[in-house]
């Protein structure tokens, strides 16, 4: 028997204007200072030298300030790295500027000219003003759960469907 894994949804609480603020005075500071000090320390250090220290310095202010929140995202973080890095190998950064719970939906912002998405093979019907291309090299990998009426998991046929399903995705790995 697999163990049942239970997601959770929860709101994030707003960021409170006062530590926005305080933020973005702190990035200020510190880039502001980075440049002073490579004024200042031009003739004696090397400039990837002090690049490499700045990003250092950089990393360990702010760090405190997210670095446990991320911590506890990792695993959705690791999982949006791959959408990350294909949009990034096709030469641009992805921003989530619009959502849609449907896939035509989605394809209809797409054809209107408001951003791109990535689409399921299943999803990629043919639709005007939208190109669909198939990504080929380090494909990205949709992660899907079986969802069952409580209880029913022990059934029979249920657990039979939930095997094959497994079956199906571990061929389909390798």
């Amino acid at each position: 028997m697999t163990p049942r894994r239970t997601i959770e949804a929860r709101p994030t609480a707003p960021v409170a204007l006062g530590l926005a603020l305080a933020l973005a005075v702190l990035a200020t500071l510190v880039w502001s200072g980075s440049f002073v000090t490579s004024r200042a320390l031009g003739d004696s250090v090397p400039p990837v030298q002090h690049a490499f220290w700045r990003w250092v310095v950089a990393l360990a202010v702010v760090a405190p300030f997210g670095a446990r929140r991320a911590w506890r995202q990792r695993a959705l973080i690791r999982r949006h790295l791959g959408f990350v890095g294909a949009c990034e190998a096709a030469g641009f950064r992805p921003h989530q500027g619009h959502a849609a719970a449907g896939w035509p939906a989605i394809l209809a912002m797409v054809g209107a000219g408001m951003g791109v998405a990535l689409v399921p093979r299943m999803a990629a019907v043919p639709r005007d003003g939208v190109a669909m291309r198939e990504l080929r090299a380090d494909r990205p990998v949709r992660h899907v759960v079986a969802a069952v009426r409580k209880g029913a998991e022990e059934a029979a046929a249920t657990a039979a469907v939930l095997t094959a399903l497994r079956a199906a995705a571990e061929e389909r790995a390798t």
